[in-house]
């Protein structure tokens, strides 16, 4: 379980880490770039590295890529430091691995009648 720094918000996976971003999101303004900002930070790549649904990874790149001020990438020049940084490029890998495992051609009845069952 990870909790986001300043809140009371806990989360396991990337569903509720998105779940804790939209109650955050319905704070008033001057109360959410802050929590964002440590929410986005206490993100860790390795709940990416796992996340199967590439949807959900399309959703969490948006948000940093054009989503609202405390989840957006900085402007350049500041992005070397950011927390988006490196979740974004582990989102583009994660997502480059599951469209490379979907696009994987099953063994038809001639691979098999050649190499048999367990052959590659």
């Amino acid at each position: 379980m990870t909790r986001t720094p300043g809140t009371r918000l806990d989360w396991h996976d990337l569903t509720e880490w998105m779940v804790a971003t939209h109650i955050i999101g319905r704070r008033r303004a001057t109360r959410r770039v802050e929590p964002w900002t440590c929410h986005v930070a206490a993100l860790p790549v390795a709940m990416i590295a796992r996340e199967t649904d590439a949807d959900l990874l399309r959703r969490v790149s948006d948000l940093f890529l054009r989503g609202p001020s405390g989840l957006c990438q900085p402007l350049r020049g500041h992005r070397a430091a950011a927390p988006q940084t490196t979740l974004i490029v582990a989102i583009n890998n994660r997502l480059a691995v599951l469209e490379r495992e979907a696009d994987a051609i099953e063994p038809g009845p001639n691979w098999l009648a050649i190499h048999g069952a367990g052959g590659t």
